[in-house]
């Protein structure tokens, strides 16, 4: 049992601990913490650099807790808040499956996460085995509640801009049935004129 809770903790805490590495510093091909605002500010979190300081340190900080197996229920809950937000923010309208891009990643992270706070990290690890149903239930309490607490800061989105209006507009000009063309009227000064140059070209050839 220790050695499967080791497992579960290594995996999962070096997992997020590198997941909010790539938010914060942009390590591991991550975009760093300056895309990750401007992404929460179009998502409605502002000023969204802060915002994406909080989750990444969050995701940073747990991690580290699970790896060396310490104060696992806070790591849970800190895990659980940040869940609790991709899903309310994301994920929960697209259902449950992952391919639809659902919750289902987060829900299994929700319930790994849950489960150390309930089981503790074990004997292979530097904590003090804090553990048991009390502070399973209050790891993912808190967790939930730090997640409702950040999703109601959430504002709504400025309107994005319809640059492809223009583009339809024209398409749709372009489509449309052009006008037919009407000849040039020609009045009888350009016929006088036609009939002149003919007869000076006729001239000129006979001379």
């Amino acid at each position: 049992m220790n050695v499967g809770l080791l497992f579960l903790r290594l995996v999962v805490g070096a997992l997020f601990l590198g997941h909010g590495s790539r938010k914060l510093f942009g390590w591991f091909d991550g975009p760093g913490i300056h895309d990750t605002g401007e992404r929460f500010d179009q998502h409605g979190y502002r000023p969204g650099i802060a915002f994406a300081t909080g989750v990444g340190l969050a995701e940073a900080v747990a991690g580290v807790l699970f790896v060396v197996g310490v104060f696992t229920p806070l790591a849970a809950a800190l895990l659980v808040a940040v869940m609790v937000v991709a899903i309310g923010t994301v994920h929960a309208p697209r259902g449950i499956w992952n391919d639809d891009g659902g919750y289902e990643f987060h829900a299994l992270v929700i319930a790994a996460a849950g489960t150390l706070a309930f089981t503790g990290p074990g004997s292979l690890s530097i904590g003090d085995g804090t553990s048991g149903a009390g502070w399973g239930f209050a790891a993912l309490l808190a967790g939930v509640a730090l997640g409702l607490v950040t999703l109601a800061f959430r504002r709504p989105a400025a309107a994005p801009v319809d640059d492809d209006q223009p583009e339809l507009d024209l398409t749709l000009r372009m489509e449309e049935d052009p006008e037919p063309e009407r000849a040039p009227t020609r009045d009888s000064t350009d016929i006088e004129n036609e009939r002149a140059e003919e007869t000076w070209v006729d001239e000129e050839r006979r001379a």
